[in-house]
């Protein structure tokens, strides 16, 4: 007796094909969207940043500090303390002060201080710093996505954040490869002092997304 044939079963969707679709369609929107595009620059340069720089804490805790994985853990764990810290108290401000004001002054924070913090010589200052750079974080990382939101159609949202996902991806491969570069052959003070100006990066961006705003009232931003 012959076997029943199976029916077959329905064709996956080709996820590459639609993610590069998706893709497309986010960057031709944020083409017409310089106000957006500017956002989604401060969110890349942050966040590859933040990634990106991890390659130069691990030197600094083991090279300046001489701490080892123990320093690095406790930098790790004051970086997470200040997120928490900076996430919970970002409400409160955004209540008192322009959220793009507030967005401006953690990037400003985060590319000074990272220029300086090879000169941290104690691990409770590195710690202190690292602490403080974890609440710039997490200040600049809800004030700029939540403007995002209020800004970016629903139906877009997930196409535009694949755009800022793929420069900001970009934008940490080639900073973690140039730190490290830069941190063996050069220095740490020198590879320093390029994490602060990709921070920069993300200052300059965010300076012209308030420009932007200034100029169209009728988009909402947060608080």
């Amino acid at each position: 007796i012959a076997a029943k044939k199976s029916p077959a079963a329905p064709a996956a969707p080709n996820l590459v094909t639609r993610f590069l679709t998706d893709l497309k369609e986010g960057l031709h929107y944020l083409r017409g969207q310089p106000q957006v595009l500017a956002l989604g620059l401060t969110m890349a340069c942050m966040m590859a940043g933040v990634l990106s720089g991890n390659v130069l804490i691990v030197a600094l805790a083991r090279d300046v500090l001489q701490a080892g994985p123990r320093g690095f853990g406790y930098m790790e764990a004051g970086w997470a303390l200040g997120a928490v810290t900076g996430g919970v108290v970002t409400e409160l401000l955004v209540r008192r002060f322009p959220p793009l004001t507030l967005l401006i002054l953690g990037l400003t924070m985060l590319s000074v201080g990272h220029a300086f913090f090879p000169y941290a010589r104690f691990l409770a200052l590195a710690v202190a710093m690292n602490a403080l750079f974890g609440g710039c974080r997490a200040l600049s990382g809800v004030v700029a996505q939540s403007t995002i939101m209020s800004i970016v159609p629903r139906p877009l949202m997930g196409r535009t954040q694949s755009a800022f996902s793929l420069i900001m991806t970009l934008l940490q491969v080639a900073m973690s490869f140039s730190l490290g570069w830069l941190a063996q052959h050069f220095g740490l003070p020198l590879a320093f002092v390029v994490l602060g100006l990709l921070y920069g990066g993300a200052v300059a961006a965010a300076f012209r997304a308030r420009a932007l705003a200034r100029h169209a009232p009728a988009v909402a931003t947060p608080g």
